[in-house]
């Protein structure tokens, strides 16, 4: 008998463990996703604001990258049923501002994003 509770208790003990070790991650990533939220909500708009950054938040928030023809990227939210149209930036990565105040005014208008 006393080996099997042994046995739970370390069982118990380790999956404690990998599920704390989770939470420290993802708040971890949170974090870094909310400095980029913040930077992209900023007035005026950052004129530094790069593509990967644009695409790695909206993912972040349950967009879909679709491709579109040329430079036309696509975002769509399946739950939410939102569309964000942009061009993807070449040969610089910087967004257009007037990207990203759509993206921003987009996102507040569907409670995505604190006015």
């Amino acid at each position: 008998m006393r080996k099997s509770t042994n046995l739970a208790i370390k069982i118990i003990f380790y999956v404690t463990k990998i599920q704390l070790r989770f939470f420290c991650i993802s708040d971890i990533l949170g974090l870094k996703y909310e400095k980029i939220l913040i930077r992209l909500a900023a007035k005026p708009p950052p004129s530094n604001f790069k593509w990967p950054e644009l695409v790695s938040v909206l993912r972040y928030l349950g967009f879909e990258l679709l491709t579109g023809s040329g430079s036309r990227r696509k975002f769509h939210h399946r739950e939410k049923n939102i569309l964000i149209i942009c061009h993807q930036p070449h040969p610089t990565p910087n967004v257009d501002k007037g990207c990203l105040v759509d993206v921003v005014n987009t996102l507040i208008d569907h409670g995505l994003l604190p006015k």
